[in-house]
């Protein structure tokens, strides 16, 4: 005899394979969209100006956030070196701001966290040297 479950309300039989065969139905479809956060490896990523440059996704959720994920790596190069690159050097190496562009801050699309859009903004001394740089939620 076929085992039934007995969570549905009376009338309503399921074999436990229908109930099986359900979920992993269910969990499929499901994958895509919780890509991002079901996602498994190293969080934080080496800084690579061409993958920087090439990552064109923006605020998207559904996305692999490279920049988010060089953000920390990025931040050391041009934070922690004797001389400080100037905003040609910045340029040069991230491309123009494709966010906003101000005298004292450059900010770069850098892909979303859980509900929020992040930002690496890099800021500038009034001779145009970095001073800092971070991730920002918007």
């Amino acid at each position: 005899m076929k085992r039934m479950l007995r969570l549905l309300p009376q009338g309503w039989k399921i074999g436990v394979t229908d109930a099986l065969v359900g979920g992993v139905v269910i969990i499929g479809l499901a994958i895509p969209f919780l890509g991002p956060y079901l996602r498994i490896g190293p969080e934080d990523l080496a800084f690579d100006a061409a993958q920087w440059r090439d990552d064109d996704s923006g605020c998207s959720f559904f996305s692999a956030n490279k920049r988010k994920r060089m953000g920390k790596d990025l931040a050391r190069i041009l934070t922690q070196t004797q001389a400080r690159p100037g905003k040609r050097e910045v340029a040069q190496l991230l491309g123009e701001p494709d966010m906003y562009k101000a005298q004292e801050v450059w900010a770069y699309k850098a892909g979303a966290d859980m509900i929020d859009c992040l930002s690496f903004d890099v800021s500038f001394d009034p001779s145009g040297a970095v001073v800092g740089a971070r991730m920002v939620q918007h």
